[in-house]
C-alpha cells in the first residue's frame, strides 16, 4: 500500500471526531465562539446536512454542551490560530475546522475522500467516518462512565441507543481503562469525565 496517512488539519478533524463523538455535520459546524477552553468544554449549536446548515432541530438534546477530554482539547490548541487568545472575538465567527485550500468549513466529500484513502492506505477494510462517533460511545461505555452522561455527550433524547446498538461492544478488559487513564490522566478533562472515571480506576 501507499504511504498517504491524515496530517495537518485533517489529522485534527479526526481525532477529535473519535475523542468527542460528534457526528461529522455537528463538527464541521463548529465555530470558535462554540469553544470554551478554560471550561473544557464546547457547544454543538448547529450541524450540515445536505449541504445547509441547520440550527434548529426537533431533538433539543442535540444542541448540547461537550465536555472535552485531553486529545481532543490538545487537537483545537493545535489549531488555534497564533495570535487567538490575544483577541479571540476576532474569531468567533470562524470555522474550527477548515480545509486549509480553501480557508472554508470542510465539505464532506472531501473529508470522506481523504478518510478512504487513509483506510487503503493501512489496510483497513472501509468504514463510514460517522463510526468515529461509534468508536467514542464504545470506549465510554468500555471504561466503566456513566451511561447517562454519555447519552448527554452524544445528545441522544434517551438511553435506547446505547442500550441497543453500544451496549454488545462493551469489553471489560484492563487494558481499555489503562489505555484511556493513559491518554487522559493527570492532563486537562471535563470535570465530570475525571469525577467518574479517576474514582474508578
Amino acid at each position: 500500500m501507499g504511504g498517504f496517512t491524515l496530517q495537518g488539519a485533517l489529522k485534527h478533524f479526526y481525532i477529535f471526531s473519535f475523542w468527542t463523538g460528534l457526528s461529522t455535520g455537528e463538527q464541521i459546524g463548529l465555530m470558535w465562539q462554540d469553544i470554551d477552553i478554560k471550561a473544557n468544554a464546547f457547544y454543538v449549536r448547529r450541524s450540515l446536512s445536505s449541504g445547509k446548515f441547520m440550527e434548529e432541530t426537533k431533538n433539543a438534546s442535540r444542541w448540547r454542551k461537550v465536555e472535552l477530554l485531553y486529545p481532543a482539547l490538545q487537537a483545537l490548541c493545535e489549531l488555534k490560530p497564533s495570535n487567538y487568545d490575544l483577541d479571540p472575538e476576532q474569531y468567533e465567527n470562524d470555522y474550527v475546522f477548515k480545509n486549509p485550500r480553501t480557508l472554508d468549513h470542510w465539505r464532506i466529500d472531501a473529508l470522506t475522500t481523504a478518510w478512504r484513502n487513509a483506510l487503503y492506505a493501512t489496510s483497513i477494510p472501509y468504514q463510514r467516518p460517522y463510526n468515529t462517533r461509534h468508536t467514542y460511545a464504545s470506549i465510554m461505555l468500555s471504561a466503566g462512565l456513566p451511561p447517562n452522561w454519555i447519552r448527554q455527550q452524544l445528545g441522544h433524547t434517551s438511553m435506547k441507543m446505547l442500550e441497543t446498538v453500544y451496549a454488545r461492544w462493551i469489553d471489560e478488559d484492563e487494558s481499555i481503562l489503562k489505555w484511556l487513564s493513559d491518554k487522559t490522566k493527570d492532563k486537562k478533562n471535563g470535570p465530570r469525565f475525571t469525577e467518574f472515571f479517576f474514582k474508578n480506576i
